[in-house]
């Protein structure tokens, strides 16, 4: 049998046998045809990462064997078109290194090197994991220094077992605290042995923590290479994730008194910015340092500043306590003191109280400069707080108060201009990332890879052979599409006509009101994300048969000028052809409701859109578990039609899109919401409401798309509490989705589009449901009013506090005091007033806890 045979048989140790006993002109003539030989096999259903996983296998080995220069086998070993997840098998690498053995060592360490670059384990764990093995075992037997790139590193720390008898262990060990994704990749270690999913399979892992701590106990492991290693890498920040396991090493190591204090230095630098468990460890050290009698005075100073400058309440409590007990001992009242006027501003009242008692309870020992620095940062603490202050330092002089600023005006966002050019569409689509792009960028490249199609095909498949793949990334189930999902139709319809996409079956899911399947299995995307599969089929179908799309956008809110759709469909009009009906759907979505004449020469029936969508927001029992899940309350929004429009847009805008919920609440379903704001940019009601089953889970993970509530601030139609709702999820999300929830709120009430009562609303109902975090919220409304939408946020909490205030004897929500304290403030600064009986009712309970503070200090503030 010959190569070829051997690879459509899938007999990869067979390639590896006969490259073995190859001439090397044999081997050079095999090399030229592997790539005419793939092409062949793509012809086909091509499935390298399943059932055409041997025949990949073999056809990279087949050029690892045979193509004679390091960077081209390189290239070969590392094509996407050949990744199979086979390569994570243990024999591959070994396979690896046979069919290379007649190679030089050089060439061997090259390949290497050159494989590690193309490492993404991140992006690609499947084939990453196959690719670092194989560079492993080539680096091994070249007998050369593993490659210095911070992916080889990570995928040392991905897949090395046994570190004891490691081969790299000396040469990667002080990399590991330098290498970008080590953290990411031991994130699972927590000291003991463990079943780990390195991307493709699981793996029973001793820890490396144990290791590297039994290793540092017998010597073999320098134990300052360590300590310093970790204090190193947190010093160089990022994200918690990335920390984690670094800090468990740190905590297993237990640095003693002596190497804490030698440290000192490096732990104070860590104090202002750092994580907090990373945060945490530093303060502990610099204790440790203290009570050694190693911290000078200018070294508690730093310390003390940066702790109480942090935004954390844990952090500072502790920093007080340690200064507040060793003011005296240490001999440095003054330098305590001097400290503490940064916590007087603070926003956080109990904070605020904790640092007046503090330096009420050292005044007596207080030097004159230090007594009169006190009175004057005294004048900005509320007035109960100044008068504790001035009964131990003297009089403290009134505060001057600081208005809010008026909101910023709204300026709308251009849509993104066409590309002027093949080449210079081809570097746009060649730069898209699925994990980034825009929704704007996406439907702009469609409609350009469209245009130029039709102009000049041969031109533009010129422009995009070699720079964007040949075929999809199908990976991804059809209504999973990303960006460069859709994107990959389009361009492979161009390069190729045969791999245009079958819009029939897309429409089919579209129109299907029940999922099949049973159990787990039982489930249905979304309507609206099977409405953007059926879409974007067919603008990929259309590629080189219209001359353009009409449902393109031209403002990024997704709102489409009436004058510039009618002057396309003149154009596909003059060409002879129709718009797609998916199209020509889209299209009536994003025109204004002024435009129902031109609606309804494009889609007969469709000029009653615009006055049809009802929304109604309610409390509802809905599946949360996928399958047979139970039943639980939520928040649900419900679309009706009064009017009777075509079918396909009574699909797309009805919830539920079936008989019932179903399972919409049960998915938590994220990919692509982001986009469906701008599906409906003049009934931002209706996106919202279909956005309300995939917050719960959504706005609480770091991957959850953005521009869900920036999409929904920047569209039209009358506010309501579906907007309202996604905007309090979007206020407790994660650090990302609540600084564009805050910034959705600012262009929402400068657009006098705000329905702050609803959002109140909103926050009691979803804390209720534990999927709003009051604490969070507040934090987002105190950024909100400090930028200008003072007013709203406090319509906002006034609305909220009746549902939210406890039952006396009940524990109070987290960070209740916090939302009762920003709405005093509002009111004090503002003059706003209000009555607020059950905020009166609290307060009138007596006692020294904060809840009751804060409510007195509201109800004074609101009814002066």
């Amino acid at each position: 049998m010959n190569v070829g045979d051997l690879i459509e048989a899938g007999d990869a140790a067979g390639v590896v046998r006969l490259v073995q006993t190859m001439p090397e002109d044999e081997r050079r003539a095999t090399a030229r045809e592997l790539p005419v030989l793939l092409r062949e096999l793509k012809k086909g259903d091509w499935h390298p990462w399943g059932k055409d996983g041997d025949r990949a296998d073999a056809l990279a080995l087949a050029g690892a064997g045979c193509i004679a220069g390091a960077a081209a086998a390189a290239t070969w070993l590392c094509k996407n078109d050949i990744a199979d997840v086979g390569m994570r098998e243990r024999g591959y690498p070994a396979l690896i290194v046979a069919a290379t053995e007649h190679r030089t060592p050089a060439w061997r360490a090259d390949v290497a090197a050159r494989m590690t670059g193309r490492l993404r384990f991140r992006e690609d764990p499947m084939t990453s994991v196959g690719r670092w093995r194989a560079a492993a075992a080539l680096t091994l037997a070249a007998d050369a220094e593993p490659p210095g790139d911070d992916a080889f590193v990570a995928g040392w720390a991905t897949c090395a077992l046994t570190l004891a008898d490691d081969p790299f262990l000396p040469a990667l060990l002080p990399r590991l605290f330098e290498a970008d994704g080590v953290g990411a990749a031991l994130q699972w270690d927590a000291g003991e042995t463990a079943q780990v999913w390195t991307g493709v399979s699981r793996v029973v892992r001793p820890s490396w923590l144990a290791a590297l701590t039994a290793l540092a106990d017998t010597g073999r492991v320098d134990r300052d290479l360590l300590l310093d290693g970790c204090l190193g890498r947190f010093l160089r920040g990022g994200r918690l994730i990335d920390l984690q396991w670094f800090v468990r090493l740190y905590d297993a190591l237990a640095p003693g008194p002596d190497e804490t204090t030698a440290r000192l230095r490096d732990h104070l630098r860590l104090l202002p910015s750092a994580p907090v468990p990373v945060a945490e460890r530093a303060l502990a050290a610099v204790r440790t340092a203290d009570e050694a009698g190693a911290l000078d005075p200018a070294a508690f100073a730093e310390a003390a500043d940066a702790l109480l400058f942090r935004p954390e309440k844990k952090l500072v409590k502790a920093a007080l306590t340690w200064m507040d007990r060793t003011a005296r001992s240490r001999e440095r009242v003054d330098a305590t003191l001097r400290a503490l006027p940064v916590l007087f501003s603070a926003e956080a009242a109990d904070l605020r109280d904790r640092a007046v008692r503090c330096a009420v309870k050292h005044a007596a020992h207080a030097g004159a400069d230090v007594r009169a620095e006190i009175r004057d940062a005294a004048a900005e603490l509320p007035a109960p707080s100044r008068a504790t202050i001035a009964t131990a330092f003297g009089e403290v002089a009134a505060p001057v108060t600081i208005a809010f600023p008026d909101l910023p005006a709204y300026t709308p966002r251009p849509f993104p201009a066409p590309a002027e050019s093949a080449a210079e569409l081809a570097h746009r689509l060649a730069a898209v990332r699925s994990d980034t792009a825009a929704w704007q960028d996406v439907e702009r490249l469609v409609a350009d890879v469209v245009a130029f199609a039709w102009r000049d095909g041969a031109a533009l498949r010129a422009a995009l052979d070699g720079v964007v793949p040949r075929r999809p990334d199908t990976r991804l189930a059809a209504d999973f599409g990303t960006a460069t999902t859709w994107l990959g139709l389009a361009t492979a319809a161009v390069l190729d006509g045969r791999l245009r996409p079958r819009p029939k079956e897309a429409h089919g899911r579209f129109r299907r009101d029940r999922p099949h399947g049973a159990g787990a299995n039982r489930w249905l995307p979304p309507i609206l994300q099977r409405f953007l599969a059926w879409r974007m089929r067919e603008a990929a179908d259309a590629v080189g048969r219209v001359p353009l799309l009409l449902a393109t956008p031209t403002d990024a809110s997704g709102a489409l000028d009436p004058d510039v759709l009618l002057r396309r469909r003149a154009e596909l009009d003059a060409a002879g052809v129709r718009p797609g009906r998916a199209d020509a759907v889209q299209a009536v979505l994003r025109l204004p409701r002024e435009a129902a004449a031109v609606a309804e020469r494009l889609l007969p029936g469709a000029g009653a859109w615009f006055d049809a969508p009802t929304v109604a927001c309610a409390v509802e029992p809905v599946r949360v578990g996928r399958g047979d899940g139970e039943y639980a309350p939520r928040l649900a929004g419900r679309v009706t039609l009064k009017e009777k429009v075509p079918d396909e847009l009574d699909r797309a805008a009805r919830l539920p899109s079936g008989r019932s919920f179903g399972d919409a609440f049960a998915t938590g379903y994220t990919i692509g919401v982001g986009q469906w704001p701008g599906m409906f940019p003049h009934h931002r009601e209706v996106a919202a409401a279909h956005l309300l089953p995939s917050l719960p889970l959504g706005m609480t993970v770091d991957w959850f798309p953005s521009g869900v509530t920036a999409g929904l601030a920047a569209a039209g139609g009358p506010p309501g509490p579906a907007t309202a709702a996604v905007l309090a999820c979007g206020l407790s999300g994660t650090p990302a989705a609540r600084a564009e929830a805050v910034d959705a709120l600012l262009v929402l009430a400068a657009r006098d589009a705000l329905a702050a009562a609803d959002l109140g609303a909103a926050v009691v109902t979803l804390t209720g449901q534990a999927i709003v975090k009051v604490n969070r919220v507040t934090e987002s409304l105190g950024q909100a009013a400090d930028a200008g939408a003072h007013r709203h946020v406090f319509t906002a909490i006034t609305t909220a506090l009746p549902g939210l205030l406890p039952a006396p004897g009940a524990r109070p929500a987290t960070g209740l005091p916090d939302l009762l304290a920003l709405a005093a403030r509002i009111a004090e600064t503002a003059g706003l007033r209000a009555d607020l009986p059950e905020v009166a009712a609290v307060a009138a309970r007596g006692g020294s806890s904060r809840l009751v503070r804060e409510a007195a200090r509201l109800h004074q503030a609101t009814s002066a």
